[in-house]
């Protein structure tokens, strides 16, 4: 792998980890249009720990601030999370492989960002309650769908729920951290390969830098109430991939 491609493969890692687009929707489609295959296990593992670093350093102050209710929380929610994480871990290949079942995520995706147009002005609050987190962690298992945004979905739900936007935002990627290192931890046994250092560096540091400049923008886009706007993209792209069957 070369350094260029390093440096794109970290990229998009950073910038498609926490947008509300889907990640792994995007890399369904590449693989069908350009016969793209996943770069190596240890890249991979790489830039995921460098998306990881992202959200740990945007999150510095809320981590080092984390009471017991909040903890008690993060871990209920993240025991649904595993649960359907294990139930659908032997079916990911064939999910991974599949066009419509990715469309099918996408749309879900639409449908829950264009319902938020009509929720922003219904009263806020910023009280997480434990029903609350057990329905999010759910929902963040249910999306390892292809298609179906990790972020997009859990920050929905939670706002659906009655959460303010920031309490949403930080809740919703605080709960990413177990998830994406228990994850990327189960890839390692698939490494076979010698690491190759300088590529490795490249993706992992464009990685961090773009994941930390993307949850930026993203918390930015959510206090201003225009999180549903991703789910006008989402749907666009579902259109132009029945466009495309069709043909």
């Amino acid at each position: 792998m070369t350094l260029i491609q390093a440096f794109i493969l970290g990229l998009i890692q950073g910038l498609t980890e926490f947008l509300p687009i889907s990640s792994s929707g995007h890399l369904v489609i590449a693989q069908h249009l350009f016969g793209m295959t996943e770069p190596p296990v240890l890249f991979d593992v790489v830039v995921h720990f460098g998306t990881l670093a992202a959200v740990i350093f945007f999150f510095a102050q809320d981590i080092i601030h984390l009471n017991i209710s909040l903890i008690k929380k993060l871990v209920a929610a993240t025991i649904p999370t595993g649960i359907i994480g294990l139930l659908l871990n032997p079916y990911t290949e064939t999910l991974f492989q599949s066009l419509p079942i990715t469309m099918v995520g996408f749309v879900l995706t639409s449908i829950l960002l264009l319902y938020l147009r009509n929720q922003k002005a219904s009263p806020k609050k910023n009280a997480l309650s434990l029903s609350t987190a057990l329905i999010i962690g759910t929902t963040q298992g249910i999306a390892i769908m292809p298609g179906l945004s990790r972020s997009g979905s859990t920050i929905a739900v939670a706002l659906l729920r009655g959460l303010k936007p920031e309490t949403a935002f930080s809740f919703s990627f605080l709960l990413s951290v177990p998830a994406i290192t228990a994850a990327t931890l189960l890839k390692f046994s698939e490494i076979s390969t010698p690491p190759d250092l300088s590529s490795l560096g490249v993706g992992f540091i464009t990685a961090a830098i773009t994941g930390f400049l993307t949850l930026k923008l993203l918390r930015n886009i959510l206090l201003h109430h225009h999180f549903y706007r991703f789910g006008i993209y989402t749907a666009l792209l579902t259109l132009v991939l029945l466009f495309g069957l069709l043909l």
